[in-house]
């Protein structure tokens, strides 16, 4: 082979060479611009939280509670429960201070019967705006301690109605049957709402199970309460109540 021959040959297997040198590299980079965040830095997770129970918040990690049975811990919840307890007190003494200033007796005592249902309202509010709970469960609570204190307001009425009646009338026609049917309508309406709350306590962490225990009886109580004067006041027939029932 002539020298002109060999001085092709080797230039050409020089460029081939660095050609297949060139092409090896550029089949190994990464355009890194076209990456979701985070994955050119190998993260598991791209995007992502490693802790499901913590959202982010402008650089800050906030807890998130009220999410459901099982996602708190015994902490939180007892730090909710006891805020939801201390204004709870606070409500319970503006209740007082206002059965203060009736100086009916009656009414007072009617009130003072009655409260025991606003102050288990209050409690539920109170938790549905400190549990901070995802999904329906908040808009549930809110719905319940709505039915009830709508409730206990026509159940105050006609039970005023009901010691309103007394001497001539209530000796001559017995009691009044009207307002009794009304308690009797009422507590049928919230013994289903409390079969609704007996179903949201069962969704929520133990602590608040509790504490949502504590205002059921409370309702409960008074439930028994007002079913029993109902029944008394329908009993009551009078000298000639028999004529008009």
């Amino acid at each position: 082979m002539d020298s002109k021959k060999l001085i092709i040959y080797l230039v050409a297997l020089s460029l081939l060479a660095s050609s297949l040198v060139l092409a090896e590299k550029g089949g190994n980079s990464v355009n890194k611009s076209t990456l979701p965040p985070g994955l050119d830095k190998q993260d598991k997770n791209p995007g992502g939280d490693d802790n499901p129970t913590v959202n982010k918040s402008k650089g800050k990690s906030v807890a998130v509670v009220g999410q459901g049975k099982g996602n708190l811990s015994m902490k939180q919840v007892n730090l909710v429960v006891k805020r939801v307890m201390n204004e709870t007190v606070r409500t319970k003494q503006k209740l007082e201070l206002q059965l203060q200033n009736i100086s009916n007796q009656d009414k007072q005592k009617i009130f003072r019967n009655q409260n025991r249902i606003r102050d288990a309202v209050m409690t539920l509010l109170v938790l549905r705006k400190e549990g901070n709970f995802s999904g329906g469960i908040g808009k549930n609570i809110s719905a319940i301690a709505r039915n009830f204190s709508n409730s206990v307001n026509k159940t105050i009425q006609a039970e005023q109605r009901i010691h309103e009646r007394q001497g001539f009338m209530r000796m001559l026609f017995g009691g009044d049957e009207n307002a009794a049917e009304t308690i009797q309508s009422e507590l049928n309406r919230n013994r289903i709402t409390l079969q609704k709350l007996d179903r949201i306590q069962e969704q929520l962490d133990p602590g608040y199970q509790s504490l949502m225990q504590n205002q059921t009886q409370l309702i409960q109580q008074e439930q028994e309460r007002l079913m029993e004067l109902a029944q008394q006041e329908k009993q009551d027939k009078g000298l000639l109540g028999w004529l008009f029932k």
